[in-house]
C-alpha cells in the first residue's frame, strides 16, 4: 500500500510539472513579444506571429497576415519607442490553442519630440502551436476604462 501511495504521489508530481511546462510556453511567447517590442526588434517580433495572424485593434481596421504585421511594426518602431509590460490575468489552454487575457501598461515615447503617452490596455491573445512553437494567432486590444 505504501508503495502504491509513493507511485501515485510521483505520478501527480510528474503530471503537475508537465502541466506547468505546457502552461508556461504560451506565456513565454507573451513575455518574448513584450521584450522584442521594447527592443524595437522587428525580426524577433515577426517571428512570434503565425503566418496567418490577425491583429484586431479597437480603433482601426484589422491587420491581416504576417506581411501587414511586419509593416505595422516597421511604422511603429520608426516613430516610437515602446516601454511596455504585460500581465496575464487568465490562461485557457485547449490542445494546440491557448487564450491569454491580460493587461498591458507602460509608455509609448515619440521619437520626433520625446513626448510620452501612457498605455493602460487590456488584451485577448490567441496562440497556436505552429512548427512546435507557440505563435500569436489573433491579438485584440483596447484601452481599459478609467
Amino acid at each position: 500500500m505504501k508503495r502504491l501511495c509513493e507511485v501515485f504521489f510521483i505520478a501527480i508530481l510528474i503530471f503537475c510539472s508537465c502541466k506547468n511546462e505546457t502552461a508556461s510556453a504560451p506565456v513565454q511567447t507573451l513575455h518574448d513579444i513584450m521584450q522584442a517590442d521594447s527592443a524595437s526588434d522587428i525580426d524577433k517580433v515577426v517571428s512570434l506571429y503565425a503566418d496567418d495572424a490577425i491583429l484586431i485593434p479597437s480603433d482601426r481596421d484589422d491587420i491581416v497576415g504576417i506581411h501587414a504585421i511586419r509593416e505595422n511594426y516597421r511604422n511603429i518602431f520608426a516613430n516610437s519607442t515602446l516601454q511596455l509590460k504585460a500581465t496575464a490575468n487568465e490562461i485557457i489552454e485547449s490542445g494546440d490553442l491557448t487564450i491569454i487575457r491580460g493587461n498591458t501598461t507602460g509608455n509609448v515615447i515619440s521619437k520626433k519630440d520625446s513626448s510620452s503617452v501612457a498605455v493602460n490596455d487590456k488584451f485577448l491573445m490567441m496562440l497556436k502551436k505552429q512548427s512546435n512553437k507557440w505563435k500569436i494567432y489573433r491579438l485584440m486590444w483596447s484601452r481599459k476604462a478609467e
